[in-house]
């Protein structure tokens, strides 16, 4: 492998990722069987317990759900027969397809907190975008799919920046892994064999054109970075964003307070 000195982080993950695919690992057992458990149309009690009993990260999320103060009542929950009849058959799907997701990003003891953020900003961006499906007749549960894991390529690109470039500083690994992570997501979904929708949102969630998931995912994230107040929100994005869909200037307060409505419920389905 040819070595170029004194390469920034980002020339290097380009260059991995040109590369090709030999990066990609395989989809994990525990996110194949989670996706599997979620597009079931109406899991019974039982499977869903026998899937909480064989995982134990499954288990966690669905009793801390819950138990949280969202779904809590006087006496704790304990077993996973319980918490898939509290919480019911849409926030259990959820469940799933959050540890689906967190299994796919791995673990990056390096780069724990970027990933912590990662995930947390695609469980707010499915939520918001399901919310949006109904504004432009789009199937919202593919739009929540789409929405969890636009950004799933960041952890392909961390994988290849903790090997590389773990001397390199953090602003600079930060700058690399935005620029690059579209294509490495759209591979990767591609590779996993998720649906053209996660695909194509993957690769193209930044800049949609017509495409009606991705440009729905688009405004979904721009408003997850506003209400979350992060450096990557864009008023101008969000505004570009509204009118791609066609949805009026007068919308954006509301569409706004719908991001914090489902922020806030995220916050107190795990609080």
């Amino acid at each position: 492998m040819t070595i170029i000195r004194n390469a920034s982080a980002e020339e290097i993950l380009a260059r991995e990722l040109e590369r090709g695919i030999g990066d990609l690992a395989v989809l994990p057992k525990s996110a194949y069987d989670a996706l599997q458990l979620a597009q079931t149309v109406e899991p019974s009690v039982e499977v869903v317990a026998a899937a909480a009993n064989r995982d134990p990260v499954l288990m966690a999320r669905l009793l801390a759900v819950a138990n949280s103060t969202l779904y809590a009542r006087a006496v704790p929950i304990v077993t996973a027969k319980s918490a898939f009849i509290r919480i019911g058959n849409q926030a259990a799907r959820d469940v799933f397809y959050q540890v689906a997701y967190s299994a796919m990003l791995g673990n990056l003891p390096s780069f724990k907190h970027l990933a912590s953020q990662t995930f947390n900003h695609g469980v707010l961006t499915s939520r918001i975008a399901r919310s949006l499906a109904s504004f432009v007749t789009c199937d919202a549960q593919m739009t929540f799919l789409a929405g969890l894991l636009h950004d799933v390529g960041k952890s392909r690109c961390l994988r290849i920046l903790a090997k590389r470039c773990n001397d390199h500083p953090l602003r600079e690994i930060v700058t690399a892994m935005n620029r690059m992570h579209a294509i490495a997501g759209s591979e990767l979904a591609a590779a996993w064999r998720l649906p053209i929708e996660v695909v194509e949102t993957c690769q193209y969630h930044h800049d949609p054109g017509p495409r009606v998931v991705p440009a729905v995912v688009c405004l979904a994230n721009e408003l997850a970075h506003v209400v979350d107040d992060d450096d990557e929100s864009d008023d101008a994005k969000l505004s570009e964003a509204i009118e791609r869909l066609e949805l009026p200037a007068s919308h954006k307060d509301a569409l706004l307070d719908l991001g914090r409505s489902e922020q806030n419920v995220m916050n107190a389905s795990v609080g």
